[in-house]
């Protein structure tokens, strides 16, 4: 009965021991995995950061270049026009551009100038696609990004590396038009 006993309690404490090994087994696969999840996310984090960076460069150095007032005011054909050609400029889906919805003109106080807003809706964009916008529009004199406003876009979230993102842009044209005519 006594070898019995130490028998039974030998294969208890073996079956004990491979039961706790193989937990933790599956214990340390699973961190190993999730460590080498964060280490990919916290390369793409990385790679995102320095995209900004070099936008918000870019938009810096946009934001010292003098304006060129026009003559006329564009026609809203002819703006809608400028402003689709610089979406196929920089790679963008046709379907993305939402809407292009220039606003009248207003006199910019008792100066010789007015400003023409446009407020233009582009849908799941990347940032790169958005800041190739950017670029076809300064080539392009006359028409200047005033404001941006972004949102997640559909399709947005941890497990993908491309973000995409609503873009709400009011782009402006600012016009010479002397008071004194």
């Amino acid at each position: 009965m006594n070898s019995n006993s130490s028998t039974e309690q030998f294969t208890n404490r073996w079956w004990l021991s491979a039961a706790l090994l193989l937990t933790s087994l599956v214990v340390f696969l699973w961190c190993l995995s999730e460590y080498r999840a964060a280490r990919r996310n916290l390369s793409v984090a990385a790679e995102n950061l320095e995209e900004c960076q070099d936008l918000g460069a870019k938009i810096a150095a946009w934001n010292t270049r003098p304006l060129v007032a026009s003559l006329d005011a564009t026609s809203s054909q002819e703006l809608t026009q400028q402003i689709t050609a610089c979406v196929r400029q920089a790679n963008i889906p046709a379907r993305a551009l939402k809407s292009i919805s220039p606003m009248d003109s207003v006199r910019l106080g008792n100066t010789d100038y007015k400003q023409r807003q446009t407020q233009v809706r582009i849908d799941g964009i990347e940032l790169g696609r958005l800041s190739g916008f950017q670029s076809a529009l300064n080539e392009r004199e006359g028409l200047y990004l005033r404001d941006l406003i972004l949102t997640p876009g559909e399709g947005t979230n941890a497990s993908i590396a491309t973000e995409v993102w609503d873009a709400r842009l009011t782009l402006t044209q600012l016009i010479y038009s002397p008071t004194s005519q």
